[in-house]
């Protein structure tokens, strides 16, 4: 069952309503990604205070937080060769 993560890319993301936005088990579940065979990207992003920051259409209302975002998934797409 595990063999078909074998090669895929992984970028990380957490949120939470906390101050750290989750980071603290993007560690662990970089080990867990990694052991199933899992690529996955060295760029993480942990978006804290994330009850508070989309606005009503959905989108992230940071700057900062949404080219994290986007540095993350365009780091997984070039890993994933797409």
């Amino acid at each position: 069952m595990l063999a078909a993560f074998k090669g895929k890319a992984c970028g990380l993301f957490a949120a939470s309503p906390g101050g750290l936005g989750g980071i603290r088990v993007l560690p662990q579940l970089r080990t867990l990604m990694m052991n199933i065979g899992v690529r996955v990207v060295p760029t993480q992003f942990g978006l804290a205070k994330a009850h508070e920051a989309f606005d009503d259409e959905g989108a992230l209302t940071d700057e900062r937080a949404r080219t994290m975002v986007e540095a993350v998934v365009q780091e997984t797409l070039a890993v994933a060769g797409l």
